[in-house]
């Protein structure tokens, strides 16, 4: 319960940041933030049935290129309108907003030329 002090001071003694999400492995005395680190860890480390990256290093390569692309230039500015959106109208940040949707109109149109009716990682994922 981050509304706690005492729960949210723990929480950023293991990640100062104060972001989800955080596995924290005592088996391994690691502390690992951020999704896609966290994906490629138990990959590595816990493998289960099946591989969450491919087993191909061109191909794990690419998924890794695409996570960067989609947190950058699609769920940044994203999150940017949204949190406008809900800000009072006299702190709306008009300049910034056009900025992000010009940002992510871009990049949804790289998206479509890139993927062209595939999976971003292939079909050798899952």
């Amino acid at each position: 319960d981050l509304r706690d002090p005492a729960s949210a001071a723990a929480f950023r003694a293991l990640w100062p940041l104060g972001r989800f999400p955080v596995l924290v492995d005592d088996s391994r005395g690691a502390t690992i933030p951020e999704s896609s680190i966290i994906i490629e860890y138990l990959d590595d480390h816990y493998p289960g049935a099946g591989r969450m990256l491919p087993e191909d290093a061109e191909l794990r390569l690419r998924v890794r290129m695409l996570d960067r692309f989609f947190d950058s230039f699609v769920a940044t500015p994203m999150q940017k309108i949204v949190i406008d959106y809900i800000r009072p109208v006299d702190a709306h940040d008009a300049t910034g907003v056009g900025e992000a949707r010009e940002l992510l109109a871009k990049a949804y149109g790289w998206l479509e030329r890139e993927l062209a009716g595939t999976w971003a990682a292939g079909d050798a994922c899952g």
